[in-house]
């Protein structure tokens, strides 16, 4: 470190970057002398990739926050004022959530971007490219490479000894859409059936009976506002309730959300095509009510109902087949659940229903008591004779007595 008298500026450069492996943080000292200036390495901060995935830009959001914390580290250790500081990233969607409000983002985003405004101006975010970030050698693993005092990772960019005016311009990164940057997570949306509309929300309810009764109260007031002037809304909503029973709905509610995508592939082609599809091996088909069925071997049997040759096809994780499984767990008095998987499968066919099942029993608080075992007696203490070392053989005799005991009471016997 120079003479401080010969000192005109102290600037604190950090760089940023992140890669699907890492991120990583880099601090550089550069001393203005007026007629040298002098930048070398300060301190440096790695951090591995979580083991859940994540995207790339929140990556690089991370990498922001580990700089600023690190920034924040080297001011409070060192014993020398830093007149500027300046944060370098090749990431325009961090600079972009930096230079917006942090509030309209996910809460990851938002946090993050919060605590790096608390502890940093929004000026002191600039873009270089990645060709000229020294964190990028901090995230990427390469070979062969030769580490000695003079590779960038200990000097810094060659730029930072120039002057300001020919560094990188953070205005030349573009003006890249909210759309573009806003951070969605990618994941499988249930689809929502056209019948959830005329039927409650499942989860409001722990019991069927519940739901059903639910169901009916709102089929009853459908039916009442039928005699009023009425929109097209309503009017397809009528139609459904006239074209559809109760049941039905229930059944192709919970078909529509789970299997969409089968569904939509037996209606273009008669025929699933999907061999990884959970319902593959069922033969599944739509009945001329729009229910999907499994396809069985039984049709030729006699005196069956339908619904056994061919039983409606649920899925486990589903609420309304959690509750359909409650049900006949409560109409069957809790018994065993084999009994209680034969009833279903009478009428639905869920796969993995004995997991469901032995589930609901878990859960049932009937279960759960008839389940219950008495706290066993604390065994009582041997008698002495019986802890008596090195005696000899018979020292210690007793007789069992297996009665009866005869016993006077009054002028007659008892056996005792």
């Amino acid at each position: 470190m120079p003479c401080s008298s010969n000192v005109k500026s102290l600037q604190l450069h950090m760089f940023v970057d992140a890669s699907l492996d890492a991120y990583a943080a880099v601090a550089y000292l550069r001393v203005d002398l007026g007629d040298e200036i002098r930048c070398s390495l300060l301190a440096s901060k790695t951090r591995v990739a979580p083991l859940k995935p994540i995207s790339v830009p929140r990556m690089e959001l991370m990498a922001a926050v580990l700089g600023l914390r690190l920034a924040k580290c080297l001011e409070s250790e060192l014993s020398i004022e830093i007149e500027k500081r300046v944060f370098w990233t090749d990431a325009q969607d961090v600079l972009f959530w930096i230079r917006s409000d942090a509030r309209k983002y996910p809460q990851f985003v938002a946090l993050r971007v919060g605590e790096i405004l608390e502890s940093s101006e929004v000026g002191e975010w600039r873009w270089v490219s990645s060709e000229l970030n020294v964190a990028d050698d901090g995230t990427k693993w390469t070979k062969g490479v030769e580490v000695n005092s003079s590779i960038r990772w200990f000097s810094g960019q060659n730029y930072l000894l120039q002057d300001e005016s020919k560094w990188p311009l953070g205005n030349e990164m573009s003006k890249t859409r909210e759309s573009q940057v806003l951070h969605h997570k990618e994941e499988i949306k249930k689809q929502i059936s056209p019948l959830a509309c005329v039927m409650p929300d499942p989860l409001r309810f722990s019991k069927l009976e519940r739901l059903r009764a639910a169901q009916k109260r709102g089929l009853d007031f459908l039916r009442l506002l039928s005699v009023k002037p009425h929109g097209p809304e309503l009017e397809r909503l009528l139609l459904l309730k006239r074209d559809v029973e109760m049941d039905t709905i229930f059944i192709r509610t919970c078909q529509e959300e789970e299997f969409f995508d089968e569904i939509r592939c037996l209606k273009e082609n008669c025929c699933l095509t999907n061999r990884k599809s959970t319902i593959y091996k069922c033969s599944p088909y739509l009945d001329p009510v729009g229910v999907l069925r499994m396809q069985g071997r039984i049709d030729a049997i006699e005196n069956v109902e339908v619904s056994v040759k061919r039983p409606v096809i649920l899925s486990r994780h589903h609420r309304i087949a959690y509750l359909i499984v409650e049900y006949h767990h409560r109409k069957y008095h809790h018994l065993h659940a084999e009994i209680v998987v034969n009833e279903i499968r009478q009428k639905y066919w869920i796969p993995g229903l004995r997991a469901l099942v032995k589930e609901i029993i878990n859960k049932c608080p009937v279960c759960c008591i008839r389940r219950a075992q008495p706290i066993p007696p604390m065994m009582g203490t041997l008698p002495k004779e019986r802890l008596s070392p090195h005696t000899l053989p018979f020292t210690f005799t007793g007789v069992d007595y297996f009665g009866p005991i005869e016993v006077a009471v009054g002028r007659r016997r008892e056996k005792r």
